[in-house]
């Protein structure tokens, strides 16, 4: 079986994060699935955004709990990146979805438990739709399980530095998703080596990794059997896992000129 490529953010090297336009590169190129972060707004709309507040993208501090999706919803949060993406806006949930229905979704949920509710009735619009539920908050997780029980989630995790000065993941991240039943684990690759990935799939769970941009480190983590590497630039990632992107010529974001 193939590692899968994840677009972090869309092609997020290319285009501004959780944008369309980011998206809609990442299938260009290939990418086998995209990874999106998610929040609710005060009026509890699901939005695609990283942060919780929309100062980084739209240069206008705007908490989004706190703000209607309306009023979210008409920010420039493609400028930062180049002038070009100035027509990007926040996607709701089910316009990034909608892109590629039948395409992978990785959902970093970024909120508390409360999301559940709201992100079962918009995924109940894309059933056939290969999502995975990702976050760093178990809590939010359970409440998914809950919610969501036929979508698997994943537990999120950074790597810890031990003694001599190396990230490493602890065994106690398998141990904690065997206990709550969850399908696997999203931890940062710099703390996985060969060791960790058999243990994971010896427990048999599935394994993702993220931010994944260095060829060499792709290729790597492929030998070892992993479900999926996340990464700003899916063709590169492609070309090293020897799996050549098609050729889609020229990228136009929304709003371009032709």
């Amino acid at each position: 079986m193939n590692t899968a490529v994840i677009a972090h953010r869309g092609a997020s090297g290319e285009a501004p994060e959780n944008t369309l336009a980011a998206f809609g590169l990442a299938w260009q190129q290939g990418a086998d699935g995209v990874e999106m972060d998610i929040h609710l707004s005060a009026d509890a709309e699901v939005l695609v955004h990283h942060d919780a507040s929309t100062r980084r993208t739209a240069g206008v501090e705007l908490v989004l709990a706190d703000t209607s999706a309306g009023r979210l919803l008409q920010l420039d949060v493609g400028s930062w990146k180049a002038p070009r993406f100035h027509a990007e806006r926040i996607p709701t949930l089910d316009e990034v979805l909608a892109l590629n229905p039948a395409g992978l979704a990785l959902v970093e949920l970024k909120t508390g438990p409360r999301i559940a509710e709201p992100l079962a009735a918009v995924l109940s619009n894309f059933p056939d739709t290969p999502v995975r539920l990702i976050s760093f908050y178990l809590e939010t997780l359970l409440a998914c399980r809950v919610a969501l029980p036929e979508r698997p989630c994943y537990l999120i995790s950074g790597a810890v530095i031990g003694n001599d000065g190396r990230p490493y993941h602890s065994r106690d991240l398998i141990e904690q998703a065997l206990r709550h039943d969850l399908a696997g684990l999203d931890p940062e690759y710099t703390g996985i080596d060969a060791a960790f990935a058999a243990a994971v799939r010896e427990a048999g769970l599935e394994l993702y990794t993220w931010t994944v941009n260095d060829p060499d480190v792709a290729r790597r983590l492929g030998s070892w059997g992993l479900q999926g590497l996340t990464g700003d630039y899916p063709a590169r990632l492609l070309g090293a896992l020897g799996r050549l992107p098609p050729d889609s010529g020229q990228f136009q974001p929304r709003g371009a000129n032709p």
